[in-house]
């Protein structure tokens, strides 16, 4: 029924004045009216126009009023439309009883007072409407509650068993509706809070408080644990049970201890640069000031031996080995914290190393750097990015038994490239042995991931390793 239109009412009798007179009423206050004078006809009329309301005549020769209430029940569209009887014949009560018992909403009986009908009549309209809104209402509802798949919806009955099960329940919890309905709520709880009686609990909280919220691990249909935050309230008190509403907060879970590691992560890297640069600082200012002074003792000894030939020579040698321990300690220093780093950006830095390791490991190195050498970046990502091609030149150096090997940094489609790769014997990327060989490929995976990269390994047996490492441009 349309609120802005007016009602739609059929009226059926077999007796054209009473038939006229009732029409002639219901018109004068308002309504449409519709007549038929025999049951058969009103049958098909109501088939057809589906009225609002139906008065009818109990006494017809063809159907009468109360045959005519079970056929109209039979059908859909008509199950719930109002219908009033009316007779002038049987004023016995069983009538009325077998009218109401087919269907009839109302009973009336001649003669009756114009106004008593209108008022019976507007009475089960108002209250049609009102079952025709809270049957849309509750079919929003539904509707919502079945669409809400992020969300376990399900209603539990005062005694714990599950009484409703939406979609998102179905998804989350992994039973389907039929599995579990009439099953103790309990089952969804691990056995550990099944032992504490927490179901229990939740349910004598909302009871008193109205709602009870909690977070908690919880068991799927399959066995496996999932982590979920959920609330449970009253359904009138609790004398109708309780609905529970819960969302799986497993993802949200890990990516909080995901995120938690990976702050621990930047403190120990932290930490270690810090320390890094202390050690590298310790070992020039001192052992390389005590290897610098030792270097030049050995120059005045050398000087004072130049006549003799053989304590010359062990000089020389004194003085090589001298010289090998203190390029090696300025390559160590230079690997914990080359001050270049801090001093002119990551370019002038990965080019002055990829130099120096070429030089220390003997393998033919090329550093390519297609942007302004003077880009500097954040600090953070610098040194990260120093720290990866470290680790990825020391594998090459382990490893690969390279010949050759390069270094390319670029930016490009609002991304830093950095590309790291050699021509030697190559590995398996996917083989788990290979990945934690001297934690290499581990530590440039972490460390790429602190400054929100990614890593992408190319290689194969004889056919050499690429690494790539992309990075937002923005950081």
């Amino acid at each position: 029924m349309n609120s802005q239109s007016k009602p739609t009412i059929l009226v059926i009798n077999d007796e054209p004045d009473a038939l006229d007179l009732t029409a002639f009423i219901l018109t004068r206050a308002g309504y449409n009216v519709l007549a038929a004078n025999n049951g058969r006809t009103g049958l098909e009329t109501a088939k057809q126009a589906i009225p609002d309301l139906v008065i009818s005549d109990v006494m017809m020769p063809d159907i009468n009023g109360i045959e005519l209430c079970r056929l109209l029940r039979a059908e859909i569209r008509l199950k719930t439309t109002p219908l009033i009887l009316v007779s002038a014949i049987h004023k016995d009560s069983q009538t009325a009883v077998e009218g109401l018992e087919a269907g009839a909403d109302d009973y009336i009986e001649v003669p009756f007072e114009p106004e008593r009908l209108v008022a019976k009549v507007a009475r089960l309209l108002e209250r049609k409407q009102s079952e025709h809104l809270l049957r849309e209402s509750e079919e929003r509802s539904r509707i919502l509650i079945e669409s809400a798949t992020e969300y376990a919806i399900f209603s539990i009955t005062p005694d714990g068993l599950v009484a409703s099960w939406n979609t998102g329940a179905e998804r989350i919890f992994g039973y389907k509706e039929n599995e579990i309905i009439g099953q103790p709520a309990e089952i969804l709880f691990t056995p550990e809070d099944r032992e504490k009686g927490i179901h229990q609990k939740e349910m004598d909280i909302a009871r008193k408080e109205g709602r009870a919220e909690d977070e908690r691990w919880h068991i799927r249909q399959d066995g496996s644990r999932f982590y979920a935050s959920g609330l449970m309230m009253t359904l009138k008190e609790g004398t109708e049970g309780f609905v529970k509403i819960a969302r799986d907060q497993t993802k949200k879970l890990e990516a909080e201890k995901t995120q938690r590691e990976k702050e621990m992560l930047v403190k120990l890297v932290h930490t270690q640069e810090d320390e890094r640069k202390r050690i590298a600082r310790d070992l020039h200012d001192e052992l390389g000031q005590q290897l610098t002074a030792l270097r030049l003792k050995l120059e005045q000894i050398r000087k004072l031996c130049e006549n003799d030939d053989e304590l010359s020579a062990k000089v020389d040698d004194a003085q090589t080995i001298a010289k090998h321990i203190d390029d090696g300690v300025d390559f160590l220093a230079w690997e914990l914290r080359p001050s270049v780093l801090d001093d002119l950006g990551l370019i002038a830095a990965l080019d002055k190393y990829v130099k120096e390791w070429s030089h220390y490991a003997g393998v033919t190195a090329e550093f390519i750097s297609s942007g302004n050498k003077r880009m500097r970046l954040a600090s953070e990502v610098e040194i990260n990015l120093y720290r990866i091609v470290q680790e990825a030149l020391n594998n090459t150096y382990k490893y690969a038994k390279a010949d050759r090997a390069g270094v390319t940094i670029d930016k490009r489609d609002g991304l830093i490239v950095l590309i790291i790769e050699d021509n030697g014997v190559g590995f398996n990327p996917k083989h788990n042995k290979n990945r934690s060989k001297g934690l290499g490929l581990i530590g440039i995976e972490e460390r790429a991931a602190l400054i929100n990269g990614t890593v992408e390994i190319e290689s194969a047996l004889k056919k050499g390793t690429t690494i790539y490492v992309r990075i937002p441009a923005n950081l």
